[in-house]
C-alpha cells in the first residue's frame, strides 16, 4: 500500500507495466473538519504581478478543459481537475474511476 496523489497510478504503470489494471484506490479517511490542503505542481494561478492576464486566463482554460482531462487521464494517469471529464466515456470506463462516479 502507497499513500500517495493521483499521479501515482501512472507512475507506476510506467516503472512496471505489470501493474496496469491491478492497482486501486482507496478513500483517505475523513476528519470532522473540513480542511484544505494544497501541494503537488499542479497549481495553477494568475498572480497579481502577471503582465499577460487574459492570455494565462486563457491558458488556464484550456488545461482545465474536458479535452485536456481526457488527455493528462491517458497520458500520467491523474484525474482530471474537470468534473464533466469524469463522465466521459474514455475515464468512465476505466475500472479505476467506475466507482467514483455517481
Amino acid at each position: 500500500m502507497v499513500e500517495s496523489g493521483v499521479w501515482q497510478i501512472g507512475v507506476s504503470e510506467k516503472i512496471n507495466a505489470a501493474v496496469k489494471g491491478n492497482i486501486g484506490v482507496a478513500p483517505m479517511p475523513m476528519r470532522k473538519a473540513k480542511v484544505a490542503m494544497g501541494g503537488g505542481t499542479e497549481a495553477l494561478c494568475i498572480t497579481k504581478a502577471s503582465n499577460h492576464v487574459k492570455e494565462a486566463l486563457e491558458l488556464l482554460k484550456l488545461l482545465s478543459s474536458e479535452e485536456s482531462g481526457v488527455t493528462i487521464w491517458k497520458v500520467h494517469g491523474k484525474f482530471p481537475a474537470n468534473v464533466k471529464c469524469m463522465q466521459r466515456r474514455e475515464l468512465r470506463d476505466d475500472p479505476l474511476v467506475k466507482g467514483l462516479n455517481p
